[in-house]
């Protein structure tokens, strides 16, 4: 181990959206004043899903991102109880192609359709950059 090395720099990389980076992210997203912040603004809770078909095992996939200004934002590996605001769907291995070539800074084409109200970005849009930005941390991304 060299100096610059850290334990946690050592340790496995969670898969990405794996209950493990769920769970890590959830509780960056809890402890940032900011993302605290932001989602207290919102005049409502509000919920971004990702609905993914073809996931491991042949699977539908669901991402959810929950932006509540009572409980701030926070993500959930399941099918919302009710239709989403907006739902972003496509293909899982496609999705997974795209966040790899995003990750590796090259250009990527959006997978994804939405369906819903798409105007709930413009809504959301700085709870969702504060989110980003406490929560993007470094995972090994499923090879498709």
């Amino acid at each position: 181990m060299t100096s610059s090395d850290s334990p946690e720099s050592l340790a496995p990389k969670p898969v990405f959206m794996s209950e493990q980076h769920v769970q890590i992210m959830n509780r960056l997203l809890a402890d940032d004043p900011l993302c605290r912040e932001e989602a207290a603004k919102l005049d409502r809770a509000y919920v971004l899903a990702y609905r993914l078909a073809g996931g491991p095992a042949g699977q539908t996939v669901w991402w959810q991102m929950c932006f509540d200004p009572a409980g701030g934002i926070r993500f959930e590996l399941r099918e919302p109880p009710q239709p989403a605001d907006l739902t972003l769907q496509g293909d899982w291995s496609a999705m997974m192609r795209t966040m790899r070539e995003v990750k590796e800074g090259r250009p990527a084409e959006n997978p994804l359709t939405a369906v819903g109200n798409e105007k709930m970005m413009e809504k959301v849009a700085a709870a969702f950059a504060a989110g980003q930005k406490a929560a993007t941390i470094a995972t090994e991304i499923p090879v498709v």
